[in-house]
């Protein structure tokens, strides 16, 4: 038997070669509507950034991030960080320093923000993910931010990149989304000390959703579950929900008495999230450690009188002593160990390396890669401590009910999806778009009870209220009838829409005044009942 000749390497060449020209990828719709999108938002981000003057606070930032570059920049809180100042400093390395790079960082995580959705494709639905991309993409104030030097869409990024990596965790189990989840808290923890408010709205939801999930496993397993009994047994389960998933693996009998047959994974996100955000709440526990002696009074930082990166160094290096060096180490020595325990008999190996890569991470960014060692100070203990003792400044004097003001004039389409759907998302939805209506309340809650109320804070409003405007959008179209209306329902479902086009008009153009408000209220009314009684026969 003869043996075939080899093909020659030109030939092999030449056949992938052929294969390739005759590769063709179909175009789709939804392929060319995310093209289209896509570039509507990278160029709402990045055209003419240069072109308007920096604010008072790219200022600042963009000079601390040159002074990183030259060697002079140091860790402060007064101005947050220092992530972005590194990041902003690699732009200005890269492709040199002028109005238009000072803000090319923020304009590169402002379109991150636009593609994250596309992680949440599972929950949001393929319309739902779309609406999301357009909305953020689109988003008057996530453009703005994204074309403005300051730290809040950076944190939003990450945020939003934790909540993806949470909920693909919770679906599919991979173990590498929660090392995702610790590297993007410790990106926004880095960026911004606003984080430790989204933090706190996400362990409270976090323990509810535990809560709920443990509730039925005790009732399915004892045949008596129905949704109200679960409600209320998960209402008493949620105020011991945070000892039992930190000492799980010692409470054997506890499990059997309450059926608790498995660890949910809402409680392993739930867990590591508590584990490494708790070293870092240390500073709260500085009256009690002044009152009895254990650190002299404002150590490390003052009752907010510092304003400037100079005075707040100045007040660290004179006011810290040995001792309360000693004491303080000592302290952040018991908070680390206590999240060890927890975290080493959860699951070692993820504990350890999302702990340790995002302390590293943390702490490189802190001592500006180990040339500050005042950053292992101004870090874990300073970043807290400082804004806890601003709140008493009031910095803008803004009115508690300042968010109910800004986030309707600038994100109006969203909220109005987002709020005309709040039944279907509260009552008749599923456990994303609850857990996405209670980031929102609770991120407003958060921000209106903070004492510094500013508009870039918007930010952190705009993306949840995006995401659930796109759920609710997905939840209509698939609630859409199957078939379309017949001639007429449509023409009668036409002329409801023109009527309330104009009727929105009106309400938008009267004058003001109180008769005229008052038949706004009466318009308004009048025209939501007319569409439901339209649409209602057509489903």
């Amino acid at each position: 038997m003869t043996s075939q000749p080899m093909a020659t390497a030109p030939a092999l060449r030449g056949n992938i070669l052929e294969r390739a020209l005759a590769l063709r990828i179909p175009l789709r719709w939804e392929f060319l509507a995310y093209a289209v999108v896509a570039a509507g938002a990278i160029g709402f981000r990045f055209w003419d950034l240069g072109s308007r003057a920096l604010h008072h606070d790219e200022s600042i930032h963009a000079q601390w991030s040159w002074d990183l570059l030259r060697g002079n920049y140091t860790h402060s809180p007064v101005f947050h960080g220092p992530f972005y100042y590194h990041l902003q400093g690699s732009m200005f390395f890269l492709f040199g320093a002028n109005d238009y790079t000072s803000r090319l960082s923020a304009a590169v995580f402002g379109s991150i923000i636009v593609f994250l959705p596309l992680l949440l494709r599972r929950w949001l639905g393929p319309v739902g993910t779309f609406a999301a991309v357009a909305l953020l993409a689109f988003s008057p104030t996530l453009v703005y931010y994204s074309r403005f030097l300051r730290e809040d869409i950076y944190m939003a990024a990450f945020v939003l990149l934790m909540v993806a990596a949470m909920w693909r965790y919770i679906e599919g189990g991979r173990e590498r989304w929660l090392i995702i989840f610790a590297l993007a808290f410790t990106g926004a923890i880095t960026t911004k000390e606003g984080t430790f408010l989204t933090v706190g709205v996400f362990l409270v939801m976090l323990d509810l959703y535990v809560a709920a999930e443990l509730a039925t496993q005790t009732l399915t397993s004892r045949g008596t579950f129905t949704p109200l009994r679960r409600a209320v047994l998960a209402a008493s389960y949620s105020l011991f929900v945070v000892p039992v998933v930190a000492f799980w693996p010692f409470l054997r009998r506890v499990r059997r008495a309450y059926d608790w047959d498995h660890f949910p994974r809402s409680a392993d996100v739930l867990v590591l999230l508590g584990t490494i955000v708790l070293p870092l709440l240390t500073p709260i526990l500085r009256e009690p450690l002044e009152k009895f002696g254990f650190v002299a009074k404002d150590v490390a930082l003052g009752n907010g009188e510092f304003t400037s990166r100079l005075n707040w160094e100045k007040h660290l290096n004179a006011n810290i002593t040995v001792n309360d060096g000693l004491a303080l180490a000592g302290l952040f020595a018991i908070t680390t160990s206590a999240a060890a325990f927890v975290g080493l008999q959860w699951k070692p190996r993820i504990w350890l390396i999302s702990f340790l890569s995002g302390a590293v991470i943390y702490f490189t960014l802190m001592t500006s890669f180990w040339t500050n060692w005042d950053g292992l100070v101004s870090g874990p203990w300073g970043s807290l401590d400082y804004w806890i003792t601003q709140q008493g400044e009031y910095r803008g004097d803004q009115p508690w009910f300042y968010y109910y003001l800004l986030v309707p004039a600038y994100e109006f389409l969203p909220l109005t999806i987002a709020v005309g759907g709040l039944w279907w998302s509260v009552v008749r939805g599923n456990v994303f778009s609850r857990f996405l209506v209670g980031w929102i309340f609770g991120q407003w809650m958060m921000l209106s009870i903070g004492s510094e109320k500013m508009p870039w804070l918007n930010t952190h409003l705009a993306v949840p209220t995006a995401l659930l405007a796109a759920w609710t959008i997905n939840r209509a179209w698939q609630s859409r009838p199957t078939a379309l209306p017949a001639g007429g329902a449509a023409l009668r479902l036409a002329a409801v829409a023109a009527a309330a086009s104009v009727a929105a008009l009106l309400i938008v153009g009267l004058p003001s005044n109180a008769a005229l408000n008052a038949v706004r209220v009466v318009l308004a009314l009048a025209t939501a009942v007319v569409v439901l009684f339209a649409v209602r026969p057509g489903g």
